[in-house]
C-alpha cells in the first residue's frame, strides 16, 4: 500500500516538474534576452525560477540515480529545503494577478453561498 502511494506521489512530482520545465523554457523563448536582462524585479523572479527548476531536476532525477552512500546527505537536504522557496512562486503569481473580478456582485454572491453552505455542513 505504501509503495503504491509512493509511486503515485513520485509520478505527480515528475509531472509537476515537467510542467515547470515547460513553463520556464516557454518564458525564456518568449522573453529571450529580456528574461535575464530586463527590469531588476523580473530578473530576480526569473533567477529564482531557474534555481528552483534546476534544484528540482537535480532532486527528482539526478539524486535518485546516485546511491545514498555516495551522495552528500547535507547536499540532498539543502536541495529539499529549497522546495520551500516554491511558495515564493505562488506569492509572485498572487502579487501580479489582477483580482479585480473578485469585487463584482456575482462573485461575492457566489462566495456568500459557499460560506453559507459550509456553515450548514459544519452545523450538522
Amino acid at each position: 500500500h505504501h509503495l503504491r502511494a509512493a509511486i503515485i506521489y513520485w509520478r505527480f512530482n515528475e509531472a509537476f516538474m515537467v510542467f515547470y520545465i515547460f513553463e520556464l523554457v516557454s518564458r525564456i523563448c518568449y522573453f529571450r534576452r529580456r528574461f535575464l536582462c530586463g527590469p531588476r524585479n523580473l530578473m530576480a523572479w526569473n533567477l529564482l525560477d531557474c534555481a528552483l527548476v534546476c534544484a528540482g531536476v537535480v532532486d527528482i532525477w539526478i539524486v535518485a540515480c546516485v546511491p545514498q552512500h555516495l551522495g552528500s546527505l547535507m547536499f540532498i537536504k539543502a536541495l529539499r529545503m529549497l522546495r520551500v522557496c516554491r511558495v515564493l512562486r505562488i506569492m509572485r503569481v498572487i502579487s501580479e494577478a489582477d483580482l479585480s473580478w473578485t469585487e463584482g456582485a456575482r462573485f461575492q454572491t457566489f462566495i456568500g453561498f459557499v460560506i453559507g453552505f459550509k456553515a450548514l455542513l459544519m452545523g450538522l
